[in-house]
């Protein structure tokens, strides 16, 4: 327990000093280490929290095999200081959306950002059922990349001004976001509604919109990272708490590589494997405002897209 303690106070003591937000965004996606699958025993289930900012995972743990992921985002926040969540906005997978989740996050000071689907069918019912053609667009986001043309819009309403709402611990605004993608000329739509606790004056539409796209970010940030640059799946690190072990050296790994300035994690490893007096002075000063630099961990130009 003290170990992974350990990785986890790194993390957070190096976010505090590279990135002084006021509001900072933590996500808790789960990720299943399938390489560590035996015919006895099933593949170990990890959920992380993980900064929208910095890309830094900032705690871990196992889901309970005889329990499910719902109790293990409680768990894992329990495990944060108070003062580290206070002050943040913690975004979750749908199946989070619960009012104790919600209690957990709002005593810690925190706001949260759930996305309401079919495992709430009345309070998806009532979102659905919203006038919401009479909304006017609060904010619009459009990017190419990829060879699609996609558009985000986003409509909120102060759950006060709704009667007869549905109950839900600490709601303040709802929305609905409509996502719509061109992609070789055929146009797909997604409609998802969001629910939060932060009220208009600290999530203005555009805000919470950014928070609910940084939201999946994880699969690019970390899933896809570990999945693919670490081939994490084909490890064959199995016996007793080692593939969480090797998970937390991963995700420190990445997170160190994230504050030194790298966007490309591949390309980080590439340079450090020709650089590898460069990673121990990284892991010791990266974050490190009073280290004269430069980081012996990144070239002069970070590589951004190699």
């Amino acid at each position: 327990a003290s170990f992974f303690a350990c990785l986890v106070m790194l993390t957070i003591k190096l976010l505090q000093v590279g990135n002084p937000l006021a509001y900072t965004d933590h996500l808790i996606p789960p990720k299943t280490v399938r390489g560590a699958r035996t015919g006895a025993r099933a593949a170990p289930h990890l959920i992380a929290a993980l900064d929208h900012v910095s890309g830094v995972v900032l705690g871990q743990n196992v889901v309970d095999a005889k329990s499910n992921e719902i109790p293990a985002v409680r768990d894992l926040l329990a495990g944060f200081d108070p003062a580290d969540l206070h002050g943040c906005v913690v975004t979750v997978d749908a199946m989070h959306t619960q009012d104790d989740t919600a209690a957990a996050i709002l005593a810690a000071g925190a706001h949260y950002v759930f996305t309401v689907k079919g495992n709430r069918p009345t309070l998806l019912k009532a979102l659905k059922s919203l006038p919401w053609a009479k909304v006017p667009i609060g904010s619009t986001l459009t990017d190419r990349s990829h060879g699609r043309h996609a558009t985000r819009t986003i409509k909120v309403i102060d759950v006060p001004a709704l009667p007869r709402w549905p109950q839900f611990t600490g709601v303040a605004q709802v929305a609905q976001l409509r996502r719509t993608v061109t992609r070789a000329g055929k146009k797909s739509v997604e409609v998802t509604y969001v629910i939060t606790s932060a009220p208009y004056h600290q999530a203005p539409p555009a805000t919470l919109a950014a928070w609910v796209k940084g939201h999946w970010a994880i699969e690019n940030q970390l899933h896809w990272v570990r999945d693919v640059t670490y081939d994490e799946d084909r490890s064959q690190v199995r016996t007793g708490a080692g593939p969480h072990v090797m998970a937390s050296l991963r995700n420190t790994a990445i997170g160190l590589l994230r504050l030194a300035g790298w966007t490309n994690i591949a390309a980080a490893l590439r340079h450090h494997a020709r650089n590898p007096e460069g990673a121990i002075t990284c892991a010791l000063n990266c974050g490190n405002p009073t280290y004269p630099g430069p980081f012996p961990c990144r070239p002069s130009t970070p590589s951004w897209n190699t």
